[in-house]
C-alpha cells in the first residue's frame, strides 16, 4: 500500500557533509555513516534478505494449502538448514518449523526446534537491544536484515505450544513448567517494549531528531489507531488466556487445586462467562480431584492464521532526491473457521472462544510502533548524510545512485510467526461411552467441513488438541492428561 501522504513527514537534509559524531552510550550507538565503497554490497545485501523471506514464505505454501505432512517434511528437510542457523533469520525459521512439526503430530521434532528458538532469543536477551552491527546492517540493506529476535508475543506463545509438546511427550511436571514460564515471559514482554521504546528515542534525539513530532503525525496516529480497536484491557499487558487456562488445567490435573483456582481466576477474569471455564472452576471450587473425574474431554481448538505484517509507505522529496518512509501495518487474514463440533451419540458441543491472538498481536504491534518509526526516521537520517557524500563526490550520479540506495531500502520488516493460529476456542464434553467423537469444522455460516472421527482412550481425562488453519486442513492429537500416552490422529 503506498497511500498519499497526510501531510508531510520531515526527513532532514544535510548540507556540506554528514553530522560530526556525536558520543556513543549503551542506547543510542554511534553508527558509522555507509561509505560509497561499501554501497556495491548493497544490492547483494538486499537480494539476501529478500531471498530468504521468499524461501520460507514458499515452504509455508504447502502448509496454508492443507499439506501439512508436506510442510512439515520440507521446513524439517536439510536443504534449509542454512537458513535455520542463520543469525539474523535462524529465529524464525525455528519457530515456523516447530509449529509446523507440532501440527503434524512430531512433538518431538518440534520440541527441538522449538528449543533451539528459546536458546537464541535468550542468547539475544543477553546482548544490548541495539548493536552497532545490527543498526549498521538496518540503515545500509533495510529493516528486514537486522537480526530478528522473536516478538513478545511469540516468546510468550512458545512456552504455550512447548507446554503441549511436553504434554504430548508424557511429561505433565514439564508441561507445568512451560507454562509458567509464560508468565514470566509476559512481564518480561512489557520491559522489553519500554525499552526498546526508549532506545530509539535515545537514538533519535542523538541525530537531532525529534520524537514527538514524528510521532504525533497524523498517518502514524491512524496506524496506532487500527491496531488499537482490537486491543482490549485483557490483553494490554501481552496477557493471553490461554497460557492461564493451561496452567490451571495442569495444575488440577496434579493434584494441585489452590494453583488451580488462582489460574482459573486469572483466565475467567479475561473471558467472563465462559461456560467450559464456568464448570471446571465449580469443579475446583468444589476441591472436585480431576483423578477421580469420570471421563472428561476437553477440547483445544485453535483455528485461523495470526496476521500478516504489510507496508504502507510516505515518499518525500530532500535537497538529494526522494526518500521513502515505510510504515508497517497488520493485515489481518480471513477466519474461515467459525468454530468445531464435537459431536458424540446422543450430544453434541461447539467450541467457543477463549484466547484471540489477533489482540495479542495488536498489543505487541502497538506497543512497539513508535520505535519502529522512530528507527526508520534516524535511518533516514543517516542516508540523507550519505547521500550528501556520494553527491559531492559524484556529482548528479552521486544523488541518483542515493536515491535508489535509500528507495531500495527503506522496506519494513516483514517476518513475523505466521503459522500459529489466530484464535483458541475452548469446549469440553463426558467421555461417551463408546469412546468415539467426529469432529466438524464449521464456517461462519454453519457449514461443516472437514469432518472425521476420533477414538478417545479410556483415562480420566484427556485434552483433544484441534488445529484448522483453514477449511482445507484439520488436524488431531489425543493427549491423556492422567496417563500421559499420546494418540496422534490422521
Amino acid at each position: 500500500m503506498s497511500p498519499e501522504p497526510d501531510g508531510p513527514i520531515p526527513v532532514p537534509t544535510v548540507q556540506g557533509g554528514p553530522p560530526a559524531p556525536k558520543p556513543a552510550s549503551p542506547r543510542s550507538p554511534s553508527t558509522p555513516l555507509p561509505s560509497p565503497h561499501r554501497l556495491p554490497l548493497l544490492a547483494a545485501l538486499v537480494a539476501a534478505g529478500c531471498s530468504t523471506t521468499r524461501d520460507l514464505a514458499s515452504v509455508l505454501d504447502p502448509y496454508r494449502a492443507g499439506r501439512v505432512e508436506a510442510a512439515a517434511d520440507l521446513i524439517a528437510s536439510e536443504e534449509f538448514e542454512a537458513q535455520r542457523s542463520s543469525g539474523s533469520d535462524g529465529v524464525i525459521w525455528l519457530l515456523e518449523e516447530g509449529k509446523v512439526l507440532q501440527d503434524a503430530g512430531r512433538f518431538e521434532a518440534s520440541e527441538r526446534a522449538f528449543a533451539r528458538a528459546d536458546r537464541r532469543m535468550r542468547a539475544f536477551e543477553r546482548t544490548a537491544e541495539i548493536s552497532v552491527t545490527d543498526e549498521l546492517a538496518g540503515i545500509v540493506a533495510g529493516d528486514g536484515r537486522r537480526d530478528y529476535r522473536g516478538r513478545g508475543w511469540e516468546k510468550i506463545l512458545l512456552e504455550v505450544y512447548r507446554s503441549l509438546n511436553a504434554l504430548a511427550l508424557a511429561d505433565l511436571e514439564e508441561a507445568r513448567v512451560f507454562s509458567r514460564r509464560a508468565f514470566v515471559r509476559q512481564a518480561e514482554a512489557v520491559a522489553a517494549g519500554a525499552e526498546e521504546i526508549e532506545a530509539a528515542r535515545g537514538a533519535a534525539r542523538s541525530r537531532g531528531i525529534d520524537p514527538r513530532e514524528l510521532l504525533g503525525q497524523e498517518r502514524v496516529r491512524e496506524h496506532a489507531e487500527r491496531a488499537a480497536t482490537l486491543v482490549t484491557p485483557a490483553y494490554a499487558d501481552y496477557a493471553n488466556p490461554l497460557a492461564s487456562f493451561l496452567a490451571a488445567l495442569f495444575a488440577w490435573v496434579d493434584g494441585d487445586l489452590s494453583a488451580a483456582r488462582v489460574d482459573l481466576a486469572k483466565t475467567a477474569a479475561m473471558v467472563p462467562g465462559h461456560p467450559t471455564l464456568e464448570a471446571f472452576s465449580a469443579e475446583v471450587g468444589a476441591r472436585a480431584a480431576a483423578a477421580g473425574s469420570a471421563g472428561r474431554v476437553v477440547v483445544l481448538l485453535e483455528c485461523g492464521l495470526a496476521p500478516l505484517i504489510v507496508e504502507d509507505s510516505v515518499t518525500v522529496a530532500s535537497d538529494n532526491g526522494w526518500s521513502r518512509l515505510a510504515v508497517p501495518a497488520l493485515a489481518f487474514c480471513e477466519r474461515e473457521v467459525a468454530g468445531l463440533a464435537v459431536e458424540s451419540r446422543g450430544s453434541s458441543v461447539r467450541t467457543l472462544p477463549l484466547a484471540d491472538v489477533d489482540a495479542v498481536v495488536a498489543a505487541d504491534f502497538k506497543r512497539r510502533l513508535p520505535g519502529i518509526l522512530l528507527r526508520a526516521l534516524t535511518a533516514a537520517f543517516l542516508k540523507e548524510a550519505a547521500t550528501t557524500r556520494l553527491r559531492h563526490d559524484h556529482g548528479d550520479w552521486g544523488a541518483v545512485l542515493g536515491s535508489v540506495w535509500k528507495l531500495a531500502t527503506s522496506g519494513v520488516d516483514r517476518r513475523t510467526w505466521s503459522s500459529v493460529g489466530a484464535q483458541f476456542q475452548l469446549a469440553h464434553l463426558d467421555r461417551p461411552a463408546d469412546g468415539l467423537v467426529t469432529l466438524a469444522a464449521l464456517d461462519p455460516h454453519g457449514g461443516r467441513h472437514l469432518v472425521h472421527d476420533v477414538e478417545l482412550p479410556d483415562d480420566g481425562v484427556v485434552l483433544l488438541l484441534v488445529r484448522s488453519a483453514n477449511l482445507l486442513s484439520l488436524q488431531s492429537h489425543v493427549l491423556p492428561l492422567t496417563q500421559r500416552h499420546p494418540t496422534p490422529q490422521p
